[in-house]
């Protein structure tokens, strides 16, 4: 903001702002951002209060990512006229792009009561309180926004995508097919149509779709950051689509969390068994030790990309579409990680002290994801777990999250700050009897190395964890605890309490019944 200001003192005089403002307007309609802007600041070094020319300049600003020069823009549009709906949804609009939901909604609710019959406004508000997790109110408010414009594909996109969460299924399809034959370039009702078919098993028809977040817009709430930038930097490479790949270098590059990464991890040797010379993989730091040992080649995606050295690429979620995965086909034969002997041993050594059941636990995921609320919980609903007699408790929490520990004095050991890397936690998953852990990375590590893993899986389900399942096709190992409505995770400990002690009483027996035949547990 300080930039623009700067740049308003030293702009020059305009003596015609009509004028000025048609050639800033035009440039505007021509995405000529950059020189959009510089007008628009030279009729306000003119005048202040030039209402037009605030206003486009905050949409100017929103378009190149100023978010918050654009959110200062339109406040000054309101101070000048408060009952403007279009500056009220605009800077609506900006909040939700921040994350700011609750100032958002605040915005969208006042340019609804400005213009009541706003198919935007109505529309915008059903996006924040689907985000907030208010799935039933953000239905009710697409479905007005419905009523004024029944043909409208974003809305019909936006009830699909909700009746979705609902896990009322068969609505959402009819939904999103119908915002699909009104605007069949729409991307979101494309692969909001995946996400409910992926939910339902039938792999074949929701993984092509799911193929279509790739064409999301930058803008779009679905869309993953630097997705575009990857594809633009390999634009010139041929995207490999599951054909013979006979000697060529291959590059599988990471899109989403570090969750989805570790669950394709179990494609990478089907590569070579492709045909593919040469694999090599475009990641983040945090999963170089993951990928090192399972591909020829590492880049960090902090480095430059030499896309001129692959002839193929493929997104690392891509890889079911291009093995034409299906239910039956997941390759889930065994454990497809396996930590170092030497860093598995150091661990095995440490843990000899704690003799009974070892109980890894994670109760939240990263904060930046947008749903994050809907599927993270606090440790205080864990304290249940904490009355259950013979088992020894373990943290596996990373983040900010992990300093909630230190606010109760419970019997859970810490020991995360000794873990530098995925390698280092997986060596410690290894030597623990049982995961229970929120849908993170920690969860979809456990299931990789083939430890039994309670996941604890919110109301709104990713689409791997499918619906009415407690097992898992993508993980053998894996045992999942729904939520039976949104937020509830007390009904979710409840069960996974009672649970948790005929748990412990079986490793008990088994461990008795060892003792005398082999002098120790099998389950050790």
């Amino acid at each position: 903001m300080n930039e623009i200001k700067n740049r308003i003192k030293g702009a020059p005089q305009r003596s015609n702002a009509a004028s000025a403002m048609r050639v800033a307007s035009q440039m505007l309609q021509q995405g000529r951002l950059e020189a959009a802007a510089e007008n628009f600041l030279a009729v306000l070094q003119a005048d202040p209060r030039h209402h037009e020319a605030l206003f486009k300049l905050a949409l100017t600003c929103n378009l190149q990512g100023k978010l918050d020069d654009a959110a200062a823009y339109y406040q000054r549009v309101l101070s000048l006229t408060p009952n403007m709906p279009e500056a009220n949804n605009n800077l609506g609009e900006v909040y939700y792009r921040q994350g700011l939901l609750d100032k958002a909604l605040a915005k969208f609710e006042r340019a609804r009561a400005q213009r009541p019959r706003s198919i935007e406004a109505h529309n915008n508000m059903g996006n924040v309180l689907k985000d907030q997790g208010k799935f039933e109110e953000a239905l009710v408010c697409y479905a007005r926004a419905d009523r004024l414009k029944p043909n409208d594909p974003a809305v019909q996109c936006n009830m699909g995508d909700v009746l979705r969460r609902l896990n009322r299924f068969d609505e959402a399809i009819g939904r999103l097919r119908k915002a699909i034959a009104i605007r069949p370039e729409l991307a979101e009702a494309h692969y909001n149509l995946s996400l409910v078919l992926c939910m339902l098993g039938d792999l074949a028809t929701g993984l092509p779709l799911y193929e279509r977040r790739l064409d999301l817009g930058r803008n779009s709430p679905c869309a993953v950051s630097g997705v575009g930038a990857t594809l633009a930097k390999l634009s010139a490479v041929r995207r490999w689509q599951g054909e013979p790949l006979q000697g060529k270098s291959v590059l599988i590059w990471t899109e989403q969390g570090i969750g989805d990464s570790l669950m394709m991890l179990r494609y990478l040797p089907l590569l070579k068994d492709r045909g593919a010379g040469h694999v090599a993989a475009y990641c983040g730091p945090e999963l170089l030790d993951v990928f090192e040992d399972r591909v020829d080649r590492v880049i960090r995606n902090t480095e430059p990309l030499p896309a001129h050295r692959f002839d193929m690429h493929c997104p690392i979620m891509s890889l079911p579409y291009v093995f034409k995965t299906t239910l039956d086909s997941i390759p889930n034969d065994g454990p497809y990680l396996t930590p170092s002997a030497a860093s598995k041993k150091q661990w095995a050594t440490r843990l000899r002290a704690y003799p009974g059941p070892k109980v890894g636990l994670v109760w939240a995921g990263n904060r930046l994801l947008k749903s994050d609320h809907l599927r993270s919980m606090k440790l205080d609903f864990f304290a249940p777990l904490m009355t259950v007699v013979g088992a020894h408790f373990f943290s596996l929490q990373k983040g900010d999250p992990a300093q909630a520990l230190r606010s109760f004095d419970w019997p859970i050991q810490d020991w995360m700050d000794d873990c530098g890397n995925i390698s280092d936690t997986a060596a410690l998953v290894a030597n623990l009897d049982l995961v229970i852990s929120v849908d993170t990375a920690v969860a979809h590590l456990a299931g990789a190395l083939g430890k039994p893993v309670w996941l604890l899986n919110r109301f709104e389900s990713e689409w791997r964890w499918m619906m009415e399942r407690e097992d898992s096709p993508w993980y053998p190992s894996m045992r999942i605890f729904r939520q039976p409505a949104v937020h509830d995770w007390d009904s979710v400990i409840t069960r996974v309490r009672t649970e948790l002690d005929p748990w412990v009483q079986d490793y008990a027996r088994g461990r008795s019944m060892n003792v005398g035949v082999r002098g120790r547990s099998a389950l050790a």
